[in-house]
């Protein structure tokens, strides 16, 4: 009876320490827990889209960033809209998620666009598909600036990250 009581005392203790790893251990053992519950079967990582937009007042070229504290990620929505312009920045929990930007570039007109299809772990690499859309030569366009951009929010990861572009023809109906 004595051994159940150390053994039963052991078990308890164990999960005292692991409970206290995980709320105040380092950050990846957090992430890599939290990431474990993101992950379909397939490796398809669940995202959320923050924002998207059509101009970025200071991103003119085409670029990817990976944000991951709340000053980094003021820093590029100042860039995005300006200083005291546009949306109030959305809430990110930074200590589970990071935040990933997509910036097509500029354009000088309309019809263009950029989108996160699919974020995956595999081989301890994050992969960001992304696709560009770009309008069909017989499209009608103002000739109006545009510098299309997306923002998502995805769990924490101590992976690279890697990305997949491709690119899409919008077809026009006039």
């Amino acid at each position: 009876m004595r051994d159940l009581y150390l053994v039963a005392g052991m078990g308890i203790i164990a999960v005292v320490i692991g409970g206290l790893l995980y709320l105040f251990g380092p950050s990846s053992l957090h992430s890599d827990f939290s990431n474990a519950f993101s992950l379909s079967s397939d490796g398809h990582v669940r995202f959320t889209k923050l924002q998207e937009g059509t101009v970025a007042y200071s991103i003119s070229q085409p670029s990817n960033y990976r944000i991951s504290t709340w000053e980094d990620f003021s820093t590029l929505w100042t860039l995005i809209y300006g200083d005291g312009r546009g949306p109030d920045m959305p809430k990110v929990d930074f200590n589970n998620y990071e935040v990933l930007a997509v910036f097509d570039g500029s354009h000088s007109t309309d019809g263009y666009e950029i989108s996160v299809d699919e974020v995956t772990d595999k081989d301890s690499v994050r992969t960001i598909m992304i696709t560009h859309k770009i309008p069909d030569k017989h499209c009608r366009l103002s000739a109006r600036s545009t510098s299309p951009f997306e923002i998502i929010q995805v769990p924490k990861t101590s992976f690279s990250l890697a990305h997949q572009d491709q690119i899409a023809t919008t077809t026009c109906l006039y």
